[in-house]
């Protein structure tokens, strides 16, 4: 990934965006004009409030920020940071962040050491570079297309290599091939596996709920992989059935769950600020003389729960697609070679 190619400008103007993104309140560039000459208003390019839920404290807890963005090519020398150092310990924010394009000097950061070790300031200093940037951007994907920057796709390490083989040189497999592989896996896998695939194989004859009272998920697969057998051909049948399985699983690992939680943290800070708005409006919908209110605790137990069990069910999803690849798409594969 690089941003090589923005002028100083676009990339404040970038750190600007993925600020809001991130959920920072009242983001204010203090770049007097959009011209690269403009400079920034006394020591610092951007300020903003990061509003957070202590949950220790029952409260919430707003921190100012001073924001420093540097766009160097190599590494940026300490003496284009010492302003900022001087005019955010005159100003006292809670926090003064270093955005740099690349990286800072190793001398630009033993001298910012230096500094907090001889001046003690009552801030503290966050430095995010280039690849702390790269991992936040995996969030906000739509900044990457907005900006042209050209990045790296980390989605393939997080392919399974069976996975891989299966797509550079597919096999060709029977239905009962394919059948026998689902017995090398444990029921319940299989038969979650199947439950995610049955809604896609169902037409406007079955229903839903009727779909449950079957004998099993598999069985209704094995089902439906045999007509399409019967009326397209057996490779067909076949590939639908591990193509489909691919997409639906994929379809939740590739999102980050950190990233994932961090947006529903962002949410929940968001509610509880609002929480006043929010309450109002429930009252009028539910019940115009009803009086709900709700303490920041409250809300902050409400939305918790369904993050903590959507970064787990990422992490089982992640782990069904790794145990069918590795059993029954593997199992293709070698039965092909046979």
């Amino acid at each position: 990934m690089t941003f090589n190619h923005l002028s100083e400008t676009e990339f404040e103007n970038f750190c600007f965006d993925l600020l809001c993104e991130m959920g920072l309140q009242k983001v204010n560039w203090r770049k007097g004009t959009g011209l690269g000459s403009s400079p920034a208003d006394s020591g610092r390019d951007i300020e903003c409030e990061y509003c957070r839920y202590d949950a220790l404290l029952q409260e919430m807890v707003v921190e100012k920020w001073f924001v420093e963005c540097k766009h160097y090519h190599r590494g940026v020398p300490f003496e284009k940071i010492n302003n900022a150092l001087s005019w955010a310990s005159a100003q006292r924010p809670d926090r003064l962040i270093i955005i740099a394009s690349n990286f800072l000097s190793n001398s630009c950061k033993g001298a910012i050491n230096e500094y907090i070790l001889q001046n003690k300031p009552q801030y503290k200093v966050q430095i995010w570079e280039k690849v702390f940037i790269e991992q936040k951007l995996e969030a906000y994907p739509h900044l990457l297309k907005q900006y042209n920057i050209q990045h790296t796709e980390k989605i393939i390490h997080l392919i399974n290599p069976n996975h891989i083989e299966y797509i550079k040189h597919p096999p060709f497999n029977t239905l009962q091939q394919l059948f026998d592989s689902w017995e090398k896996m444990p029921c319940g896998d299989m038969k979650k596996i199947c439950e995610i695939l049955s809604i896609t194989y169902c037409d406007s004859s079955v229903v839903f709920q009727d779909m449950c009272t079957h004998e099993s998920y598999v069985n209704f697969i094995k089902s439906k992989l045999n007509e399409l057998k019967n009326s397209v051909c057996e490779q067909f049948a076949v590939r639908s059935f591990t193509m489909l399985t691919f997409y639906m699983l994929q379809s939740q690992i590739w999102k980050s769950p950190s990233e994932m939680s961090l947006k529903s943290q962002r949410f929940i800070e968001h509610s509880i600020t609002h929480k006043q708005e929010i309450t109002k409006l429930a009252s009028k919908l539910i019940d115009d003389t009803l009086e709900i209110d709700f303490s920041d605790k409250e809300v902050y137990e409400m939305f918790h729960r369904p993050i903590e069990d959507y970064e787990n069910q990422i992490r089982e999803m992640n782990d069904l697609y790794n145990h069918f690849c590795d059993v029954v798409i593997r199992y293709l594969i070698e039965e092909s070679k046979i």
